[in-house]
């Protein structure tokens, strides 16, 4: 499972899943090419992408089982956003 800050309201990209154009906000964007140019590949569920968000009811039903979605995973990964200089900084003294 996927979790994220979602950032601005409006999606600003699409991206392309299995032959279909689908909106996201600018953070999981970030993400995709981030995982994408980290050489990251692996099966994710990422709700906006999972839920279709036109579907009222499927969004309705979808949001009361996300807690057993995350609960039942076997990782989670969170993405806050990118680091500015500061925070990556932080995180190397931390390390």
């Amino acid at each position: 499972s996927f979790s994220y800050r979602w950032g601005d309201e409006a999606p600003v990209s699409n991206i392309l899943l299995n032959g279909c154009s689908i909106p996201v906000r600018e953070n999981l964007h970030q993400f995709l090419q981030h995982a994408r140019d980290a050489g990251w590949y692996m099966n994710l569920w990422i709700d906006p992408v999972c839920i279709n968000q036109d579907d009222k009811a499927e969004k309705t039903q979808q949001i009361g089982i996300m807690g057993t979605v995350y609960s039942l995973a076997s990782n989670v990964l969170i993405w806050l956003g990118r680091l500015s200089h500061e925070e990556y900084m932080a995180l190397e003294e931390i390390r």
